[in-house]
């Protein structure tokens, strides 16, 4: 067999990118807009906009997890993910998004 046809059908498939780009982009779009939803309610109480940033919140989770444990994901310089990069992304996401929601909910309080 082919060595290049091996390692590039190994590390590479529709899946894959498809998992690796929501996690690096097209999650964090979808987190920032809920946060957006919850800052036009402009009221403290909970709302769906609130279920949905933390449901965006376990998905960008979950398709890390994916990316590492199934599809070889890669860290920014290009070396092999570990859960160890899982972990540390995981805390600091869910660190920032708490840290965000709290913003976004103190925020549209005082608007209200």
């Amino acid at each position: 067999m082919n060595d290049f046809s091996e390692s590039t059908a190994s590390t590479t498939s529709l899946s894959g990118l498809a998992v690796r780009l929501y996690w690096l982009i097209f999650g964090n779009i979808l987190l920032a807009l809920m946060a957006m939803l919850i800052l036009l309610e402009q009221g403290s109480t909970f709302s769906l906009a609130d279920a949905g940033y933390g449901a965006g919140v376990l998905l960008l989770i979950g398709a890390r997890h994916l990316d590492v444990a199934r599809f070889n994901g890669l860290t920014a310089e290009g070396e092999p993910a570990t859960m160890a990069h899982f972990r540390r992304y995981a805390t600091l996401l869910i660190a920032v998004a708490v840290v965000m929601w709290g913003a976004v909910h103190g925020i549209s309080a005082l608007m209200s």
